[in-house]
């Protein structure tokens, strides 16, 4: 993926593959529950190929 579909699959209703059905709304549910809880959500390119989605929250939980 492009850096610019990375950011595009996170838009809340956003589908980069049309092939399968769905809302398009995971990414973007996930990416609000880690604001919720002062966490981030990163899509980046994979070491080895492919995509790498990256969780990182805060050791003291919610902030």
């Amino acid at each position: 993926m492009s850096p610019e579909q990375r950011e595009a699959a996170l838009a809340r209703g956003a589908r980069l593959d049309e092939r399968r059905s769905g809302s398009g709304l995971g990414l973007a549910i996930v990416e609000d529950l880690m604001a919720l809880y002062g966490g981030r959500l990163t899509l980046e390119a994979a070491p080895l190929g492919g995509l790498a989605a990256r969780i990182r929250l805060p050791l003291g939980g919610p902030a």
